[in-house]
């Protein structure tokens, strides 16, 4: 089976040999490309999807630059990253070193990526490279064999007044049905451009990171959406964000995963150490278009029965920080210098979503987060617009799904 490769290397004649091994096993000339800098990966990385990234350790960012030991640090952020929209399947690192840089012998490991020492004098390099691949192809095949089943699956925390809000939409929902012991979810559907797609949705027994992972984690694997949205309610930021706000959150982050560091003379300092996940770049665009879309924004404000306050609906594209406390101290603010100052949402599940989908190997949906602002996380935080904002929150998801669902379901 043939599969896309990039090789980055400044010593490109050193793979001629692979070359021909990879032919046998069916991977054609055509499918790897080279780049001998840092810089002419990236570009490459923006405009195709490679299965396989090998990678030399010693690597000028451009051309023109000297070799850096430790060049590869430049860009492997950037093929690590499951969120970027041509990130590889894998990334293979090599070098002719006997030692490598501290700095590059740690990042290797804590993101457990593979290293192969190659060789002039000795071509058993070559053949492990060679298994390697055939690793790789014997994935894709699995993962062929793998299809989306459905298009769109909805999460929330909480029955009411969140998941009640997005049993309201006229999305033709089943009854309640048994997905395991603990857990039940319903099946809907909509029509966009004349075609009809499938919906499942679910919601967890609490609040929290730990229950929405796990209820993400099992709704994907049963299901296979293409789509993942995290709907429900949140805190705003009070400068930025009114209340019914609908918050896309992008990136997001657990706000309570932190350094304390004591000095020598007893002070305490806090620093932000959080894994941020932000949303697969071709979401973006879509976001910021119905962002946009005052006409929709405002049916949707307009089609609220109930008590409403008197701003208009407005959507914002921002981070989102999540964490297990309800906060009701003003401490958003504290927590805004300390991790972001564009930092406008805050709330308790959006992280564990993304990180359970980041986990996903095969038939890995795409996942976002709208949520309604229901108060500012201050003194004045009360229960007065749950619904309203679970409302909003509900209705953009679906604005956004009827108006993307078709461009999603075409993206390679």
């Amino acid at each position: 089976m043939t599969i896309n490769i990039l090789i980055v290397d400044d010593q490109p004649g050193a793979y001629k040999e692979l070359f021909e091994r990879l032919a046998a096993i069916g991977v054609s000339r055509e499918s790897v490309d080279l780049e001998q800098s840092g810089y002419g990966a990236l570009r490459r990385l923006e405009v195709k999807h490679y299965d396989l990234v090998i990678l030399d350790i010693a690597l000028p960012y451009r051309p023109e630059d000297s070799v850096d030991p430790e060049g590869a640090l430049e860009i492997l952020d950037d093929l690590v990253d499951p969120g970027l929209a041509h990130s590889p399947a894998y990334v293979l690192c090599i070098t002719a070193f006997e030692s490598l840089p501290p700095a590059v012998e740690r990042y290797l490991d804590e993101h457990l990526i593979y290293l192969i020492r190659s060789s002039s004098a000795n071509a058993a390099w070559i053949a492990n490279v060679v298994r390697f691949v055939e690793n790789v192809q014997k994935v894709k095949v699995q993962e062929q064999s793998v299809a989306f089943e459905k298009d769109v699956c909805i999460l929330t925390a909480l029955r009411k007044p969140e998941f009640s809000a997005v049993r309201h939409l006229d999305w033709n929902w089943s009854g309640p049905k048994v997905l395991n012991r603990v857990m039940s979810y319903v099946e809907g559907s909509f029509v966009s451009d004349s075609k009809t797609y499938e919906v499942v949705a679910s919601t967890g027994a609490r609040m929290g990171m730990v229950e929405a992972a796990l209820v993400a984690a099992r709704m994907v694997e049963r299901f296979r959406p293409r789509l993942v949205i995290m709907a429900g309610i949140c805190a705003g930021y009070p400068d930025e964000t009114a209340i019914g706000d609908v918050i896309c959150s992008s990136p997001v982050w657990n706000w309570q995963s932190v350094k304390r560091i004591v000095s020598a003379k007893g002070d305490v300092d806090v620093r932000p150490d959080a894994d941020v996940i932000d949303i697969d770049e071709r979401l973006r665009p879509l976001a910021e278009e119905l962002k946009e879309d005052s006409a929709t924004l405002n049916s949707i404000y307009g089609n609220w029965q109930g008590e409403k306050p008197n701003s208009q609906l407005r959507l914002h594209l921002g981070p989102m920080a999540s964490g297990s406390a309800v906060l009701a101290d003003g401490s958003f603010e504290e927590i805004r210098k300390t991790h972001s100052r564009k930092l406008v949402g805050l709330e308790m599940e959006c992280y564990g979503v993304f990180a359970a989908v980041r986990s996903i190997a095969v038939a890995r949906p795409l996942v976002l987060a709208f949520k309604g602002v229901c108060d500012h996380g201050n003194y004045l935080k009360s229960d007065r617009y749950q619904r309203y904002a679970a409302y909003t929150s509900a209705a953009v998801s679906a604005a956004f799904c009827e108006r993307y669902i078709g461009k999603i379901a075409e993206f390679p």
